[in-house]
């Protein structure tokens, strides 16, 4: 019933006015369909293609500029211009997308603007420009009252108040130029407007009328990285030179102390050296003017920051072309005559620092819970390296630099923007053990790998999972980590290059490529298999973590589903562990340990599990295993013990 008008009304409307039927019209085809509805379809795409372009573009242009940071358009000012042009564009689509009214659109697009430029600053502020190590700000604080004593001395107290004032008087205007400099849209006003040249040119003539010991007590007092970012180069040129030199052009750089000098190329470095040909100039002439005992510890004051800023770093990232060859021959001919001696730890992170806990690509040791570090590895390092160095002559004042500055973190994690991933090592790895009093009195340095290198495994552990072995294993010695070794090895013999004066000892593991890394390391030393026994390396020792089943170690040597031990690892000492006492009785075995310092790397290894068990008490299950290893490595300190009258002492404790 419901049904019968309609059906009526069609019956109608087929048959005509009279009843005679009507020919239907003829149905139209699909292109002309196609022809009326195209400008319909156009609009509606026309209306999604071009946000969807420009947010495919403005994805590219960030991708692009994270990957290029070694390209001139990371300048400061650049660098500005850039973020704020991100957040506005960001602030528009985000108005575009909920339809805002024009009053509203404009506040979120300047709200984007100021969005990105709290993040930029947030990055040059927190990340580039802060001191982070302690012993660095000791060691400004120390200088300072040293020439401010010094002053006093020489001209009487009553000119130190003089001195102070003008102290608080250039880091006021450092300070004040500084976060006017990191406001974004007032920023780039104020530097297409040229208008900080007045706290500029008071700021040159603070340092230009400075006598040497002002002008030391000055530098140590305000944030040299704060003065570089807005100084002028006038100013920096009257101190440290230009490219003829420093003596040439009557620079002041031979007044100042080893201390400052090393506080002003910290302070370039966080600003950033690599876009500014200027600032390479200025760190060439400060290396080339440091020479014999002095450039050892500017180099150990340098590498003690607790930050991703390294020597390493200064030489083989920050420089380029001539000026890092002149400081690559200045620091290898110096170190070869240097009389300073030093022993440096080199050691992986994952499966030797810090267990894995099973979780790939980290590792595959599953003994200890996630993230706990391995019992007495922090104590055998900086026994090792107090052990073979004991007989240098390095002044007592600045051995802590050096003891701060022996341990070396090589890890495979990849660089990122503006050293994100060492900065979140030290936050989330470093951080810990200090605050547990696991790493002693050391700030590592960071040396990371390579991105592709990081890519070329994550592709090859696909591929050999999808269609190389169908129950989802590994391939056979773990073979898609060479190219990490690789990188591993090449970044290493840049940092023993800029160091020819110390020895290393490596730690590692046999998880990854470790082995094959200190294998490829020894045979770019020199090393052959007739080389002759007495012959010495650089790497005096390398000591592997056995982790996993010693035939499917990643080696040059190793035959496949060998078990026999190559001759090579003996000859390159290259040595096993399963626990750090072992590693303690391999140091012993090898002269890097005396055997007092074996006995406090057991007491302290079984300490540290102790704390272990109590921290995880429902988490760690397989404790027993890792315990039945110690008791294993614990017999053999105790007959060393026992043969040593001097120590019997310690065999109830053992």
């Amino acid at each position: 019933a419901l049904a019968l008008p309609c059906d009526l009304a069609y019956r109608e409307e087929a048959t005509g006015m009279w009843g005679q039927p009507v020919a239907p019209e003829p149905s139209a085809g699909p292109l002309a369909r196609y022809l009326e509805r195209l400008p319909e379809v156009a609009a509606m795409h026309h209306s999604l293609q071009w946000p969807l372009l420009t947010d495919c573009l403005a994805c590219f242009l960030i991708v692009a500029y994270f990957s290029t940071e070694l390209r001139a358009w990371h300048k400061a000012e650049y660098e500005k211009v850039f973020w704020l042009g991100i957040g506005l564009y960001g602030g528009a689509r985000v108005s575009n997308v909920l339809e805002l009214t024009l009053p509203f659109t404009v506040f979120v697009i300047l709200l984007g603007a100021q969005v990105a430029d709290v993040m930029e600053g947030y990055v040059r502020d927190w990340v580039s420009l802060r001191i982070f190590s302690n012993s660095m700000r000791a060691l400004r604080e120390k200088e300072a009252r040293h020439w401010i004593r010094v002053f006093s001395d020489s001209v009487g107290s009553i000119e130190q108040g003089t001195l102070r004032g003008k102290s608080f008087r250039l880091k006021e205007i450092v300070e004040r130029m500084s976060k006017s400099k990191g406001r974004g849209s007032t920023a780039l006003l104020s530097w297409l407007l040229n208008r900080h040249k007045r706290g500029q040119e008071e700021i040159h003539d603070i340092i230009v009328n400075a006598t040497p010991p002002e002008l030391n007590y000055l530098l140590s007092f305000v944030n040299c990285g704060k003065l570089a970012y807005v100084a002028s180069k006038h100013t920096f040129c009257y101190l440290l030179g230009n490219a003829a030199g420093w003596r040439a052009t009557g620079a002041r750089l031979d007044e100042l102390s080893l201390e400052v000098k090393a506080f002003v190329l910290d302070g370039l470095q966080r600003v950033g050296i690599i876009m500014s040909n200027s600032k390479q100039m200025w760190t060439r002439n400060i290396l080339l003017s440091t020479k014999g005992s002095d450039i050892a510890i500017m180099k150990a004051i340098m590498d003690s920051r607790g930050d991703w800023h390294s020597m390493h770093k200064l030489v083989f990232y920050d420089l380029r072309g001539s000026w890092k060859s002149e400081v690559l021959r200045h620091l290898h001919s110096e170190g070869m005559t240097s009389r300073l001696k030093w022993t440096k730890i080199v050691s992986d992170v994952d499966d030797t620092v810090l267990c894995s806990g099973g979780l790939w690509p980290a590792g595959i040791d599953r003994r200890l819970p996630k993230k706990a570090m391995y019992p007495g590895a922090g104590t055998i390092f900086l026994e090792i390296s107090r052990h073979c160095s004991s007989f240098s002559t390095i002044p007592e004042a600045y051995r802590p630099f050096f003891e701060s500055s022996s341990l070396i973190f090589l890890t495979a994690r990849p660089k990122a923007y503006k050293g994100m991933s060492e900065i979140y090592s030290y936050k989330n790895l470093v951080g810990p053990m200090k605050k547990a009093g696991l790493l002693q009195e050391q700030e590592p340095v960071i040396l990371s790998g390579r991105l592709g290198s990081a890519f070329q495994v994550l592709l090859q552990a696909a591929f050999a999972r999808l269609f190389r072995n169908k129950k989802g294993t590994m391939p056979r010695g773990t073979a898609i980590w060479t190219p990490v070794a690789d990188k591993k090895a090449e970044c290493m013999q840049e940092y023993m290059a800029i160091y020819p004066e110390c020895d290393f000892v490596l730690f590692g593991d046999n998880g990854q490529g470790d082995v094959l890394c200190s294998e490829l390391l020894m045979e770019r030393a020199g090393f052959r298999a007739d080389s002759s026994p007495l012959r010495s390396f650089s790497i005096r020792a390398s000591l592997m973590h056995n982790v996993r089943d010693m035939s499917e170690t990643l080696s040059k040597f190793l035959p496949p589903s060998s078990v026999e031990i190559p001759r090579e690892w003996d000859a390159m000492s290259i040595l096993f562990f399963k626990t750090y006492i072992g590693a303690a009785v391999e140091g012993f075995s090898l002269g890097l340990l005396d055997l007092g310092a074996v006995v406090r790397v057991s007491c302290k290894v079984v300490v540290e599990l102790m704390v272990l068990v109590a921290w995880y008490p429902e988490t760690w299950r397989g404790w027993e295993g890792y315990y039945e290893d110690v008791i294993e490595d614990m017999k053999q300190v105790k007959n060393l013990v026992f043969r040593d009258k001097g120590l019997e002492d310690k065999v109830e404790d053992l």
